[in-house]
């Protein structure tokens, strides 16, 4: 019973409305769908595949040479790193399906964590130097089941062989 409230205090839709708006008063030249809130739990369900393309992708290579803010070279870290995370995405996506089948539970585990982290991050956070900065936290379980569950070592293998030889 303990713990059902304790989930309800957290993850209710007053609570993470009130998680966002406070990063979206953070203001800045950095912010994003600061107009988005959230008063319904289908407000929040409609909004999770805008949010997750923003915690995976974001910031959006048409916003690199927006001039503003004070990001500097970190503006170009974080167009490195979408580009990156854009390369990943296949192989991000096999290693969840494999794992998905694999049935274990210690999988699972990791898999569940890992999206109420990736989630939690879409939903609440509106600001580009802080989404930088918690994305690879929040997506490091799913690299671990990448690593675990991706490409199998012979076709990577066989792969590279094959670039490789070719004159």
């Amino acid at each position: 019973p303990w713990s059902v409230d304790l989930c309800h205090q957290t993850y209710s839709v007053g609570k993470i409305a009130g998680t966002r708006s406070g990063y979206a008063n953070t203001g800045g030249k950095s912010s994003f769908a600061t107009d988005v809130q959230f008063h319904h739990l289908w407000e929040m369900i409609a909004f999770i595949p805008r949010g997750l393309a923003y915690a995976f992708y974001a910031q959006f290579p048409w916003e690199w040479f927006i001039p503003g803010g004070d990001t500097g070279a970190f503006k170009t870290l974080a167009g490195v790193e979408t580009l990156l995370m854009i390369a990943l995405t296949p192989f991000l996506l096999v290693g969840v399906l494999r794992a998905v089948r694999s049935r274990r539970t210690d999988t699972w585990m990791i898999l569940i964590f890992g999206t109420i982290m990736i989630v939690s991050l879409a939903m609440t956070v509106t600001n580009y130097g802080i989404l930088f900065r918690l994305r690879l936290q929040s997506l490091t379980p799913f690299f671990i089941l990448v690593s675990a569950y991706g490409l199998p070592a012979e076709k990577v293998r066989r792969l590279f062989a094959y670039r490789h030889s070719r004159p």
